[in-house]
């Protein structure tokens, strides 16, 4: 009897263990199913920004080495930042062996992006673009960024600037197998006003509850419609 006892628990273990191999399997193939991400900070911000969704980027399944953050000085003008993009999206390609990939801008982050997409065949390699908060027709907020001289990047976000007018014309969500989406929140007294944030051709959202500017890219909800956009479960 103790012999019979002991098999079955033996097996009731080896079924555990390939439940779990199997779990883990299935997680890691979820994960590699996706496309690398590559997220590019807002105006003021920096690479590091991207912690506030690497988890649950992560709790989603991603694996560390599918997240990617640009880094770039705050006053260089979007146009440099759009090259430099072009040049991680390259790169992020070549060593994951992927054939697209997701970009989610933040803020500011969201010109630079489109700016690659529109202008720099960005629309070949991106599949998703998600802008959160970003300033997309342009902020109040940036009407005195003529003080600061040195400062080129701040007044391209000027709401009738020749950049915004360049950027937006003719189609705001160009290439035909881009999915473009926006997130916003009618609190955002960064981007005044937030309806500034939404992209005509756009799947437009606002949030369920309002949040400041950085509240919309911490918020859980937005973070989970997101993943899910991109096509991970979340």
């Amino acid at each position: 009897m103790k012999r019979i006892a002991f098999g079955l628990l033996s097996l009731s273990c080896v079924a555990a263990l390939s439940a779990q191999s199997a779990s883990a399997q299935t997680t890691e193939s979820a994960a590699a199913a996706q496309n690398p991400v590559i997220f590019v900070h807002g105006y003021g911000g920096a690479a590091d920004d991207v912690s506030a969704i690497k988890q649950s980027f992560l709790d989603a399944g991603y694996s560390a080495d599918q997240i990617h953050s640009l880094d770039f000085p705050n006053e260089q003008v979007n146009e440099t930042t759009a090259q430099q993009l072009s040049t991680t999206v390259n790169s992020v390609l070549t060593q994951s062996g992927a054939s697209k990939v997701d970009v989610i801008g933040f803020s500011m982050g969201s010109l630079s992006s489109r700016y690659y997409l529109k202008n720099l065949g960005g629309t070949a390699k991106v599949e998703h673009f998600a802008s959160i908060a970003g300033a997309n027709h342009g902020t109040a907020s940036a009407n005195w960024c003529w003080i600061i001289t040195s400062d080129k990047a701040c007044p391209q976000m000027a709401p009738g600037s020749t950049f915004l007018k360049n950027l937006n014309a003719d189609d705001e969500t160009p290439g035909t197998t881009t999915q473009y989406a926006t997130w916003a929140s009618h609190s955002d007294g960064t981007i005044s006003p937030p309806e500034s944030i939404q992209l005509e051709g756009a799947a437009n959202h606002w949030t369920a509850e309002d949040t400041d500017h950085v509240g919309t890219l911490t918020n859980p909800a937005v973070q989970r419609d997101v993943i899910a956009f991109f096509g991970a479960a979340g």
